[in-house]
């Protein structure tokens, strides 16, 4: 069966046939030409450029939040880098007071070990005070990639311990007793 096609008339839709160019057919159907083509055109532009503006303001937002992130965090370090650096002269100075002690009543050998144990709970705490949180954390990373195994055994003990710590340091967390009401529904 052959198709023919209506004639053409501003305005009316025309049935594509299959001598009509595909060049014609957008003109046949809107029966305004090229206008259509750079209303399309000018609507695509418009997002493109208003999806180019949104992404920009995206990473800048995310680009802000990433800087208050990292003064945070870098501010709470200091604060506790202060600490911790006081927490270990602390500990120096209580190694040292008990080999001084030890020293006094003869025990020698325990003496040098204790010693040797300030000087690098000293040392420890001069490395902390000296060093910004990026530059611990490249020392951290530098050491764990070279001794990898060394590295998570020591993460496992300070684990253990950190974990005993905070238990023995805890508020004791008891169940309340029950009361008169709550035993009553309890032994029903």
């Amino acid at each position: 069966m052959n198709q023919q096609s209506k004639p053409y008339s501003e305005g009316s839709v025309a049935e594509p046939s299959s001598s009509s160019s595909r060049s014609d057919s957008p003109r046949r159907r809107s029966g305004t030409g090229g206008n259509g083509d750079r209303a399309a055109e000018g609507v695509k532009r418009s997002v493109s450029e208003g999806a180019a503006d949104l992404s920009g303001t995206a990473k800048d937002v995310a680009s802000t939040v990433a800087t208050q992130a990292r003064n945070t965090v870098e501010g709470r370090f200091e604060t506790r880098k202060d600490r911790a650096v006081q927490g270990l002269g602390d500990v120096a100075e209580a190694l040292r007071h008990t080999g001084e002690r030890l020293r006094s009543q003869d025990k020698t050998d325990l003496t040098e070990y204790i010693e040797r144990a300030a000087d690098r709970v000293e040392a420890a705490s001069g490395y902390v005070q000296n060093k910004s949180l990026g530059q611990i954390m490249g020392d951290v990373e530098r050491f764990a990639r070279r001794e990898p195994a060394l590295f998570l055994g020591g993460a496992f003990v300070i684990g253990l311990v950190g974990g005993r710590f905070l238990k023995s340091s805890g508020s004791q967390i008891s169940s309340p007793e029950p009361s008169d009401e709550a035993s009553a529904y309890g032994n029903m």
